[in-house]
């Protein structure tokens, strides 16, 4: 049997659920996995501003250098805890963009979601299905703050 967890971001089913993932990935003939649906590249040079200011408050040069930093730290993480992390190629809300090139977050990731996000979460539902295997135990814990990128993740789930 196999335990999912859906993460919108790297970050978040440990910090949600790390102790229960613990748990039952410690326990016999038990397979615990992350998804972390927001695991994609972005594409370089292009970053909005606001991803610019927030990589600089990480101590990130650049978006490709953040998202690699933040790759590695998950499986860190998910090997401490015992889960097998998996990465799936949707972009985080701060570098997708509209189909006129405008920024969908420009200045917040606490906000409703775009109306060019509307197809993402049937992309994501579609991408999640794809791997799940019938006797898989799904779990999508509740996140807090209304970050749009968790707001979509739970509509995909």
């Amino acid at each position: 049997m196999r335990h999912i967890f859906i993460s919108p971001h790297f970050d978040d089913a440990i910090l949600s659920a790390g102790g229960f993932i613990f748990d039952l990935a410690h326990t016999p003939n038990t397979r615990v996995e992350i998804w972390t649906l927001s695991g994609r590249l972005p594409p370089e040079p292009d970053s909005s501003p606001f991803a610019q200011t927030l990589h600089r408050q990480w101590g990130f040069a650049s978006a490709e250098a953040t998202v690699r930093a933040r790759r590695l730290e998950d499986q860190q993480a998910a090997k401490i805890v015992g889960a097998r992390p998996v990465h799936f190629d949707f972009l985080d809300c701060i570098y997708r963009r509209a189909p006129n090139a405008e920024w969908l977050y420009p200045a917040s990731v606490f906000v409703p979601p775009h109306a060019a996000d509307a197809d993402l979460p049937t992309a994501m539902t579609v991408a999640l299905a794809a791997r799940l295997q019938p006797d898989d135990v799904v779990y999508c814990p509740l996140a807090i703050g209304g970050h749009v990128d968790h707001v979509l993740a739970r509509r995909a789930v």
